[in-house]
């Protein structure tokens, strides 16, 4: 028998056993039986579709039903969930969006949807930290060193993000409040802007994801000095995490999620879950998503609800720290 075929048996054995546990109430016995549409809330081509084309694609092999993806680029993501959190509970339109869904709602003061409410979580996808990259003129090779040279030149230093309230921003003001130091924030439209600068030292510090970034620390013209997660990267092993640089308190990672419109029914939401962590388990996609320094998660509903509750929670705090607000 194919691996696609094992596979399509496996989780057709899975979703009996749901419906069994589940009882008839909200039978998800035939779903489903028509096109899937995962609407991601940003421009196609972005370091989101990296995860979310080719995690369809397995999608519609695994189900055979094809899962399109909408990107909906605009209102810095809030109008693509907006198009979700307004659509059928039906299973048929869901969302795959990444940490903007967490900071989004403590930065726009009226929002069109609530974000813990209109949503109903299906599983978390990947983590993926960020790589703390300096310019190599900056004269610190490690955390430590940065930190004793930004309190010997208060504000002197800068560190440049991918907008005002992006994720990049929102972890340099983090690392500024964890470690007690003024460092200068500069906002640029979107990477093609950032790196030229970075590289030739008009900016000096910067935080991305470790595919974006990497690059250019083998070749030379960026140093890495920490990544922002718990426990070291396989992508870049050498780098020390904060908490081994000596800086307690100061973890930062972006992630990707998968959410469906509140209302929609629980065993479809299971069978939905069921059929994405398969998908993201298999090891052709672990290989996939690791080589992107995404790491494949894969929870339950009730534990990503509770991660993205603790996740607006942590963010929330770090805007009015910051004082950080949109364009």
């Amino acid at each position: 028998m194919k691996t696609a075929q094992i596979k399509k048996k496996n989780f057709g054995l899975a979703i009996t056993a749901l419906l069994l546990y589940a009882g008839p109430v909200h039978s998800a016995e035939n779903y489903p039986s028509k096109p899937i549409r995962l609407i991601v809330p940003f421009a196609a081509a972005g370091s989101i579709d990296v995860v979310a084309r080719p995690i369809a694609q397995s999608l519609s092999d695994l189900l055979g039903q094809q899962v399109v993806v909408d990107n909906r680029g605009a209102g810095g993501g809030i109008i693509g969930s907006d198009l979700v959190a307004k659509a059928p509970s039906d299973g048929y339109t869901l969302l795959l969006t990444n940490i903007a869904f967490a900071i989004t709602p403590s930065l726009v003061p009226s929002m069109p949807y609530a974000a813990l409410k209109d949503f109903a979580a299906v599983t978390q996808l990947t983590t993926l930290p960020y790589l703390l990259v300096s310019n190599p003129g900056l004269p610190a090779t490690s955390l430590g060193q940065l930190i004793t040279l930004a309190k010997a030149r208060p504000g002197q230093i800068t560190f440049a993000s991918l907008g005002n309230g992006s994720g990049s921003h929102l972890t340099g003001a983090m690392l500024r409040n964890a470690a007690a130091i003024d460092i200068v924030h500069v906002p640029y439209k979107g990477f093609g802007a950032l790196m030229p600068d970075l590289i030739a030292g008009r900016a000096q510090l910067a935080f991305n994801t470790i595919p974006a970034v990497l690059p250019h620390v083998r070749s030379g013209k960026l140093r890495a000095l920490a990544v922002t997660s718990g426990k070291r990267s396989p992508l870049v092993p050498e780098v020390p995490t904060p908490a081994e640089s000596g800086v307690a308190g100061f973890e930062a990672s972006t992630w990707h999620g998968v959410f469906a419109p509140v209302g929609t029914p629980p065993t479809v939401i299971a069978a939905i879950n069921t059929a994405l962590i398969t998908v993201i388990r298999s090891h052709e996609m672990k290989e996939r998503l690791l080589g992107q320094g995404a790491e494949p998660v894969g929870s339950n509903p009730e534990q990503f609800a509770a991660f993205v509750r603790a996740e607006i929670i942590k963010w929330r705090a770090v805007v009015k720290a910051s004082g950080a607000t949109v364009d």
